[in-house]
């Protein structure tokens, strides 16, 4: 077998960060996920946290809705007025007995 420079693969080097070649070592390592991919994750977890959250509340809502009604009520007002005096006066005896046309 013949040795093909373009088939060599470099030697294997220490990562940054103190981990072996194999991947992150036992001191943490420098690979993972970035910021903004930890950020990507952490807002779909919470959006489909938050639909759960919703289809649950709207499901759960119509099992005991109670319905209201409001009846008027009637307000009575009474209202009494102060006892009116009538003075009914009589002619003397002496008339004509009181018809309207004069005797003869």
């Amino acid at each position: 077998m013949h040795d093909d420079p373009t088939r060599m693969m470099p030697p294997e080097q220490p990562r940054p960060g103190g981990a072996g070649p194999g991947g992150a070592g036992p001191s943490g390592g420098g690979g993972g996920m970035s910021g903004a991919a930890k950020f990507g994750v952490g807002a779909l977890l919470a959006i489909i946290a938050g639909l759960i959250v919703a289809v649950i509340v709207i499901g759960g809502s119509g099992d005991d809705e109670t319905e209201t009604t409001e009846t008027p009520t009637a307000t009575t007002v009474t209202q009494t007025a102060p006892p009116q005096t009538v003075t009914v006066t009589t002619p003397p005896d002496g008339g004509n007995g009181g018809g309207g046309v004069p005797g003869p």
